[in-house]
């Protein structure tokens, strides 16, 4: 049986000083919070809408511009709560910006 504490849930993570400064730089720069697991998925929370979604790029509408998850076979996981998850083949994850 594990001892208590072992486990990290997201509730005590935002109860964390990590927790409280990580939402702190957010509402403070309006930066979302992107994590990538490997080269396979990536979560973005602070996600307003999907502007554009193809198989090699997903385009994100944040409060503050727009974010582009690039690779191959990629599929929007899940989308709930102003947070996203894209998996696949991630290549790049970057600002985006429209080219003229």
């Amino acid at each position: 049986m594990p001892r208590k504490g072992v486990f990290k849930t997201e509730k005590a993570e935002k109860r964390s000083p990590i927790g409280r400064i990580r939402e702190r730089a957010e509402a403070f720069f309006g930066m979302p919070y992107v994590e990538c697991r490997g080269f396979r998925s990536v979560t973005v929370e602070g996600a307003q809408k999907i502007e554009s979604m193809t198989q090699e790029c997903v385009v994100v509408l944040l409060d503050r511009g727009r974010l582009a998850v690039c690779g191959e076979n990629l599929i929007c996981a899940s989308f709930r709560n102003g947070c996203l998850t894209v998996d696949g083949e991630i290549d790049s994850v970057g600002k985006w910006r429209r080219e003229a």
